[in-house]
């Protein structure tokens, strides 16, 4: 057999296996129960939470937190308590830290948000995500309190705005609440801000305004679950 015909052959096979892996369909339904249960189990975390954290220092957990966006390494998610309450939910005021937990329980469940265009993909990379999500030890919760959203006065002054976070840390093997605090974070005094033709000046003001909040909170957040000694770094 020449060398051509040898190196076409062994192209082929590869070919061949590489096509017989699971689609991510199939792995979506393969992980559907284990998600169910999953989501049923968040749901029941939300029912028994306290609206309101009480100081309780997060320092010590074994295993350490690990929520590392950077190197890609996770024991952890981080989610809004609406979305605790119903992965499908969209809060109000969201500090956007979910991670494959959260993607994993709105994928397997009964309003997948994933156009069916890449379902039929291969799925070894997303049977990865799901197993890795399945693993996660803890759950960092923030509950929104005493929301003021930046209000327009006219195109240069705003109101200002103010929000407070509860947060909770949960072990997901017991669902118990190992430890708790809350953040309280504020808009800018000032900030600029760009608009396009056609658009409220004023309101593109406090859109700006509300995302210096945001990022204060999240800020802020972020710095007292670093208190814990775990491995937290933000992209």
């Amino acid at each position: 057999m020449n060398r051509t015909l040898l190196v076409l052959l062994l192209a082929i096979v590869a070919l061949f296996q590489g096509g017989c892996g699971k689609k991510i369909s199939e792995v979506l339904k393969q992980y559907e129960g284990d998600f169910k249960k999953k989501r049923e189990q968040l749901q029941s975390i939300a029912r028994s939470l306290p609206s309101e954290a009480t100081e309780k220092p997060c320092a010590g957990l074994q295993p350490p937190l690990q929520f590392n966006q950077k190197t890609g390494s996770f024991n952890t998610d981080m989610l809004m308590f609406e979305e605790v309450a119903d992965p499908d939910a969209t809060p109000e005021f969201d500090l956007l830290l979910s991670g494959d937990l959260l993607n994993a329980i709105r994928w397997t469940g009964p309003r997948n948000p994933l156009s069916s265009s890449v379902l039929g993909n291969r799925g070894a990379d997303m049977e990865k995500s799901l197993k890795s999500a399945l693993d996660y030890r803890y759950l960092v919760i923030n509950r929104v309190t005493d929301l003021k959203k930046p209000q327009p006065v006219n195109e240069t002054t705003y109101t200002p705005g103010r929000v407070t976070v509860n947060v909770f840390v949960v072990d997901l093997r017991t669902s118990e609440v190992l430890c708790s605090f809350k953040v309280r974070a504020e808009s800018a005094a000032s900030t600029s801000y760009t608009y396009k033709k056609g658009e409220s000046q004023a309101q593109r003001l406090a859109d700006f305004a509300n995302s210096t909040m945001w990022d204060d909170a999240r800020k802020k957040v972020i710095a007292r679950l670093k208190e814990s000694g775990g491995d937290i770094e933000l992209r």
